[in-house]
């Protein structure tokens, strides 16, 4: 929050710096704003420190207790329950799909609190800034949205898919490691690697799906963003030659359209993650809802 705090203020700062301190040519404003953009970029290094660190270090730990408790939900299921259950299976959600959780809760999600708050915040002053040119951002805004949710759904379905034939993989190659003897002893290897390639395959083309998705999603967020800023230019522009709106409102106005277009770029970016670590976590509640002994 203090990230984004000092970033919708820098905004404000930029109105002034120009404003007052360049086209009144006045080196001591000039010279306040500098400084106080130099303390605005002061409290965006300690905010950047903070967040870094603390939200690390309660990843790390939350991520050990999942895995415990993981590991001792497995220990306690039945007999029967292991004779169905692939051993490669069991140790990528333990390790993989924790781990890709983690990621969520260490950079994700603070990453995705950060960019939302710029992102209303961004909105509430471009409004305050010229509520004519926010009339675009309203319209540009739902069409940003429609997209995230529609392809939102197909890309937790693929990520689910892709996280599943990883561990096909990986369940492949323990079962084939721990029967080398056997393996060898019959001459098997071609057949076990033809096997283990099959796989491979099969992942990289989940994989695959879930990037051109993924990349699907992306690049109709930032066409429609970009082309929302177009228009938000040449109408700032137009009242800018009519005397409407000072230099440094425009530029305000433009700096703050930029931080809720990169804001919403990268939630769409980072909607991509959050649904990779959907579909980790629904595999590991299906192991966490198996009934015990």
């Amino acid at each position: 929050m203090l990230v984004a705090g000092a970033l919708l203020v820098m905004g404000r700062g930029l109105a002034y710096l120009v404003d007052e301190g360049l086209s009144k040519q006045d080196p001591e404003l000039l010279n306040r704003a500098v400084i106080a953009t130099a303390l605005i970029a002061l409290c965006l290094a300690i905010g950047s420190y903070l967040r870094t660190t603390l939200v690390n270090q309660v990843g790390e730990q939350v991520l050990a207790r999942i895995r415990s408790a993981l590991f001792a939900h497995v220990l306690g299921l039945s007999p029967g329950w292991f004779e169905s259950a692939r051993t490669g299976d069991i140790l990528a959600r333990i390790t993989t799909d924790t781990a890709i959780v983690q990621t969520v809760m260490t950079s994700t999600i603070s990453m995705a609190v950060r960019n939302l708050i710029l992102l209303v915040g961004g909105l509430v002053m471009l409004v305050l800034s010229s509520p004519k040119m926010s009339l675009v951002v309203l319209i540009v805004v739902p069409l940003v949205v429609a997209p995230m949710i529609g392809l939102g759904r197909r890309l937790r379905r693929a990520s689910r898919l892709a996280q599943d034939r990883l561990a096909d993989v990986a369940v492949q190659a323990e079962e084939s490691v721990s029967a080398m003897r056997t393996v060898q002893a019959f001459a098997r290897q071609g057949f076990v690697l033809a096997k283990f390639d099959g796989s491979v395959d099969d992942s990289l083309q989940a994989a695959l799906s879930r990037v051109r998705l993924r990349g699907l999603m992306s690049g109709i967020v930032i066409f429609m963003v970009f082309g929302g800023i177009s228009a938000i230019l040449w109408v700032g522009g137009q009242d800018l030659l009519a005397g409407n709106i000072s230099a440094g409102d425009l530029s305000s106005f433009v700096f703050y359209a930029f931080l809720v277009a990169a804001s919403t770029g990268f939630l769409s970016d980072l909607a991509g993650e959050l649904q990779r670590a959907a579909g980790a976590a629904d595999r590991i509640a299906a192991m966490l809802q198996a009934d015990e002994t």
